[in-house]
């Protein structure tokens, strides 16, 4: 009986080391961006990984042996391209890409709004969209600039005269959403799964606009719905569809949370479909 308690303590010894070495030495899954593969992308990692970019931004002018093109942006960076739109010209096009794509297969691909009826875009640089963040999620973040404008990070510009959410615009936005659908190229003739280190999934491509944004993505949906069939859906953020339901119209809250209302704002005139304003003023 002490022999087959022996031989029973030694299988299960056995199978304890090699459990252990088994642990010890299996290939781990690490973030593109854990460069010392310690478990941790720390800040330092993520700021390199998003200080690599695409050769537009003029900071890398290598080329792939291979294939004699400009090196895929990796995940966890961004590039800045150019695609072409009839109305404009050259339109400014930022991709950001996750760390991590959301599924397996790859990376769904979402279009942020530009903002346009705010003080700043009165002026001749004018950012990217970039406050909200999808790439969080696993999703390629794509935005633009609208014609006439320059981002100060990057430098790059739109061709085109701003017109505040008008044709030429919506046309921006149009051919920004065909881009990241897979349905253009950029200038140089390379389309969205060309210019990145992920597979971006053309069937799982949306719309989203927060706020005021809102006006321009419902327009171009509605202006051109044959040509964007290919976006599954739109997200909207508290947007204002028409003037009524702009909400700054209607008042605001003080430093101590007090609501200040709009003297041609009767709220007792509300109803769940309509809203008492006076517009002469």
């Amino acid at each position: 009986m002490s022999g087959t308690k022996t031989v029973l303590a030694a299988i299960i010894l056995v199978a304890v080391v090699g459990a252990v070495i088994f642990v010890a030495f299996s290939p781990k899954e690490f973030d593109v961006c854990d460069f010392n593969k310690d478990g941790v992308v720390d800040a330092k990692e993520a700021e390199i990984c998003r200080s690599r970019t695409d050769t537009d931004t003029g900071t890398d002018t290598s080329t792939d042996t291979d294939t004699g093109r400009p090196p895929k942006a990796n995940p966890g960076t961004f590039l800045v391209t150019h695609i072409h739109c009839a109305e404009n010209g050259k339109i400014a096009v930022r991709v950001d890409l996750p760390l991590n794509p959301r599924y397996p297969e790859g990376a769904p691909v979402v279009v942020m709004t530009s903002t346009w009826f705010v003080e700043k875009y009165d002026a001749k640089e004018a950012g990217f969209h970039l406050v909200y963040t999808p790439t969080a999620v696993g999703a390629i973040s794509i935005t633009h600039l609208w014609p006439g404008k320059t981002d100060p990070e990057t430098k790059i510009s739109s061709d085109g005269v701003y017109d505040y959410g008008g044709p030429e615009s919506l046309a921006a936005l149009r051919d920004t959403l065909r881009f990241a659908c897979g349905e253009i190229p950029n200038i140089n003739g390379l389309y969205l799964h060309e210019l990145v280190n992920m597979n971006p999934l053309y069937d799982n491509v949306g719309l989203f606009a927060s706020s005021h944004a809102g006006v321009v993505a419902t327009n171009v949906l509605a202006y051109y719905g044959e040509d964007l069939r290919s976006v599954k859906y739109f997200v909207g953020r508290e947007n204002p569809t028409m003037a009524e339901m702009y909400p700054l119209e209607l008042g605001h809250f003080d430093e101590y949370h007090n609501p200040v209302y709009n003297p041609y704002y009767d709220h007792t005139g509300y109803t769940p479909t309509t809203l008492k304003i006076d517009y002469s003023h």
